[in-house]
């Protein structure tokens, strides 16, 4: 159904209102509103506003080009605005009053959206005694923001047409973050794109083991290599599972697609030189070997085989991009002994403020007047730079700002994320298991590698929301399919083969 022309000319003056807040922004940033806009009158023209918006959202979100609204004493929490966020707000205008006036349809709401919401009250109980007020208030309507990520694109994914073109648009970032990628690969000197925010730390790497060997690790369009690395865990997943474990369901040209983007996703992996995102991807791809043998999806030789091509794999891909080995076996120059600093304060401060935490965003503020007695070893610069960061480690970022029932609460939303919706397994269509697989594969490895990166409130936290929300619809799908029978046809479930169904 098109959309009403209320609705058009409220999104219109949405749009023009963020163009005129915008209007003092970079090139890259007037290109793409450029771009924006052409798709807004291509939506319109195709009468189906939110699968495009939703498409855009999606392709838009790895895109880490923002431009700062306001930000907290230290600098350190910023709120911002990305392209992804200008889709999403748009998107989400549409889907609100759609939901609340046209479809008059309940929302669809798990158990996970409600350990989200028990995770996100608790945060702000905690803002009440933080020691950084400011940076408190931008760290909630910063997930407050991923929140509505989890609310709109479950809802909306929940109809297979829509949760294709999530797909689609996923593959399209892909595609475009390895465009990025073979433009850095083929560059002499290092692709700066304007209004992308690059971090310099960590981004190039001396081996002296190689005889002071230079190398720069490729970061597509994210501020930091590490970074990339994350979301390459996150979209190869499944991805894998498509590529093995659904091949007949697929069209020859998307059975091409996936292998192209599973292939360069790998080659981006390796040169992103991040040894969390390696060890993510791993965990990731053993966990949905398991699963697939114990809903015997996967035979044990299989299993093995796997297991070995993967294991061959690495060796070889070791000794073809020597820079790789190197970073498995050389000096890490330093990191490793900050990245230990930095855990022991974090420790200390959830020690000392081991019920409410400092506050969520507040983990910069402490670090000046809780430091730990084995920094006395540390030069005076050193100690500044270490307390301008967040730890390496998502779970004790999280214990430290919200204390020990706030870890347990997002320990809670991470295990409901990801291993309640197999609860619903045996109930969904053949394709869409094997999508669940991937799609679980990657909120492990996020977990994973939550273990070597702060993840504080960047947009990886928003790709796992996204990523969660669809999860979710795979298994809502089935139980609604499974409740009544007929408000789901049997052709419509979930799965790659009916790209083509429209949009109801």
């Amino acid at each position: 159904m098109g959309i009403s022309v209320p609705l058009a000319v409220i999104s219109g003056l949405v749009l023009s209102g963020v163009i005129l807040v915008t209007s003092d922004l970079s090139l890259t940033w007037q290109a793409l509103l450029f771009v924006s806009l052409i798709a807004a009158a291509a939506l319109f023209v195709r009468g189906d506003a939110k699968g495009v918006l939703l498409f855009l959202f999606c392709l838009l979100l790895p895109v880490e080009m923002t431009k700062g609204i306001a930000h907290d004493f230290n600098a350190t929490t910023v709120l911002a605005l990305s392209p992804a966020d200008m889709a999403f707000a748009v998107l989400f205008m549409i889907w609100a009053i759609g939901k609340a006036f046209v479809e008059r349809t309940p929302l669809v709401w798990t158990r996970t959206h409600t350990a989200l919401i028990a995770f996100l009250v608790w945060m702000a109980i905690c803002g009440a005694t933080s020691m950084a007020a400011d940076s408190t208030v931008l760290t909630l309507a910063i997930y407050a923001k991923y929140f509505f990520f989890l609310l709109v694109v479950a809802d909306l994914t929940a109809n297979p047409a829509y949760f294709r073109i999530a797909l689609a648009g996923f593959a399209a970032g892909l595609l475009l973050q390895l465009a990025m990628v073979g433009l850095e690969v083929l560059s002499p000197t290092r692709v700066f794109v304007e209004g992308l925010k690059q971090a310099d730390i960590g981004r190039s790497l001396v081996y002296d083991e190689a005889g002071g060997l230079h190398i720069d690790r490729v970061s597509g369009l994210m501020v930091h290599p590490n970074s990339f690395s994350s979301y390459l865990a996150l979209v190869l997943p499944p991805l894998v599972m498509l590529v093995t474990g659904a091949r007949s369901s697929l069209s020859p040209a998307a059975r091409r697609l996936c292998r192209l983007l599973l292939a360069g996703g790998a080659v981006a992996l390796l040169l992103s030189l991040s040894r969390g995102g390696w060890i993510a991807l791993g965990v990731a791809l053993l966990v949905m070997g398991i699963v697939s043998l114990r809903f015997e999806l996967l035979a044990w030789r299989q299993f093995v085989i796997g297991c070995l091509v993967a294991v061959v794999g690495s060796a070889v891909l070791l000794v073809a991009y020597p820079p790789a080995y190197y970073r498995l076996t050389d000096s890490d120059q330093g990191s490793s002994q900050a990245r230990s600093a930095m855990m022991s304060q974090a420790i200390d401060i959830f020690e000392t403020h081991p019920l409410t935490g400092v506050g969520p965003g507040a983990y910069t503020t402490a670090t000046r007047t809780i430091i730990p007695p084995g920094f006395a070893h540390f030069n005076k610069d050193y100690r500044q730079q270490l307390g301008k960061i967040f730890v390496h480690n998502k779970y004790l970022l999280v214990a430290a700002e919200t204390g020990a029932v706030g870890l347990v609460l997002f320990i809670l939303f991470l295990a409901s994320a990801i291993f309640r919706p197999l609860r619903h397994f045996r109930e969904m269509e053949a394709t869409d298991r094997i999508l669940a697989i991937g799609l679980a594969g990657s909120l492990v490895g996020q977990a994973v590698g939550f273990l070597f990166d702060h993840f504080a409130y960047d947009v990886r936290i928003g790709l796992f929301m996204v990523c969660a929300a669809m999860l979710m619809s795979l298994t809502g799908a089935a139980r609604r399919a499974a409740v009544a029978p007929n408000s789901v046809p049997a052709h419509e479930h979930i799965g790659v083969r009916c790209a083509t169904s429209p949009v109801s």
